[in-house]
């Protein structure tokens, strides 16, 4: 059994030689996506079960990226997502990371409150798809000397499944509104493509509007960049990028200009303020006047007629996810092989250590402030009271013993 033993970066002290290695994952093990939507393509399966594309003739066997690239480790997982709307009822579509507190229908434009909670259990579920999916069933980056495959309820996709989907149901309640919990998530793991169906090339940098993803297209053309919220990583710490509309930040949103009851709303340009006509189902418009080229925001789709249309998204997260590390801590975990009985036994208790701060995470405040112990000490009313108390009471029992005897002496 092979060991790739890495030093841990993150610490400024020197990791000791007899310590036990930080890093017991595998590489990463290569990826078969469709060529047309850049989802998980299934080994049992002709066709894609997200696009419908043919998959003997339409698939990327994908390597996974060398060492030093800042997504070497990363899972992408191409989204579609939805919320059930408390007016119309409809399911309406949710293209990117709704962290605001509020979402609009696609179908009636009614802008309504949004627990952006919710994405909590999406995204760790998420994170457990682009960790644990097949065809191999230990997962994209298996642990060298534990086995889970036995209990890898994720195992079927990449055999038989393209996709995984969790839902989520009942209300909660801030303050005086309460808000329907009603996100449902459709989660595959893959790789974003070009409009031509080739894979895009990937760039991750650290800024201060969050981590930038930096995508281009075949030969570097059609460059896009898209940041992640700040606030994202409280809902999802293993989340390092995303690939939305409503994310890209190398254009600026249109001038949406509201008109009176029963007229269309206009559309201008961000620079010039001159009109624009998006074409059915665009994201992006060109100004014809500037040349500038402004996106269009989701909620600014339903102002001019636009159809709801349910798109895929990408999310990309690093490290084990939750799922796996309770996994591993599970009794179901293979012991080690006869030429691992000297990996040290805190390994298991270490791993079960992670799990559980794994799911403490998910349900603890960011920051946690520790209330100082008071030690007892002495207190000068405490002392008075204590005092006084009997006092009085030995008084008042000798003057009414005092009375009664002088009273029986007259």
């Amino acid at each position: 059994m092979s060991t790739r033993v890495t030093t841990a970066a993150c610490s400024s002290y020197p990791r000791p030689v007899d310590a036990p290695p930080t890093d017991l994952r595998a590489p990463a093990s290569p990826l078969r996506v469709c060529g047309g939507c850049g989802s998980l393509a299934p080994t049992q399966r002709r066709e894609c079960q997200v696009c419908d594309a043919p998959l003997d003739h339409r698939a990327h066997e994908l390597a996974p990226a060398e060492g030093g690239d800042a997504l070497a480790d990363v899972f992408w997982v191409a989204v579609r997502s939805e919320f059930q709307c408390r007016v119309c009822g409809k399911l309406s579509p949710i293209n990117h990371l709704e962290l605001d507190g509020e979402a609009t229908c696609l179908h009636c434009a009614t802008n309504q409150a949004f627990d952006a909670g919710q994405w909590r259990e999406a995204l760790a579920h998420a994170h457990a798809v682009g960790d644990l999916a097949g065809p191999d069933p230990e997962g994209r980056r298996a642990h060298t000397l534990l086995s889970i495959g036995a209990s890898n309820p994720l195992r079927e996709l990449g055999v038989s499944k393209t996709f995984s989907e969790h839902s989520q149901g009942g209300v909660s309640v801030a303050g005086a509104v309460t808000v329907t919990r009603s996100l449902r998530v459709r989660v595959s793991p893959g790789h974003p493509l070009d409009e031509n169906g080739r894979p895009l090339t990937l760039e991750r940098r650290p800024d201060p509007r969050g981590d930038v993803i930096i995508t281009r297209g075949w030969g570097g053309r059609d460059q896009a960049e898209y940041a992640l919220p700040p606030e994202a990583r409280e809902h999802a710490p293993g989340l390092r990028g995303v690939i939305a509309g409503d994310h890209r930040v190398d254009r600026l949103p249109v001038r949406v200009q509201l008109a009176g009851e029963g007229g269309a709303a206009a559309v201008r340009c961000p620079s010039c303020g001159a009109p624009l006509a998006p074409p059915e189902g665009a994201r992006l418009v060109t100004c014809n006047y500037c040349s500038t080229t402004a996106r269009i925001p989701e909620r600014a789709l339903t102002q001019f007629g636009q159809r709801p249309r349910l798109e895929l998204w990408w999310l990309a997260f690093a490290g084990p996810s939750s799922l796996r590390l309770r996994l591993e801590a599970g009794e179901s975990a293979r012991e080690p092989d006869a030429d691992d009985r000297d990996t040290p036994r805190a390994l298991k208790e270490a791993l079960k250590e992670a799990a559980r701060a794994a799911s403490s995470r998910r349900e603890d405040p960011p920051h946690v402030v520790e209330q100082a112990q008071l030690v007892p000490g002495f207190d000068p009313r405490r002392f008075a009271v204590g005092l006084a108390v009997p006092l009085a009471a030995f008084l008042v029992v000798g003057w009414l013993w005092f009375g009664a005897h002088i009273t029986s002496w007259l």
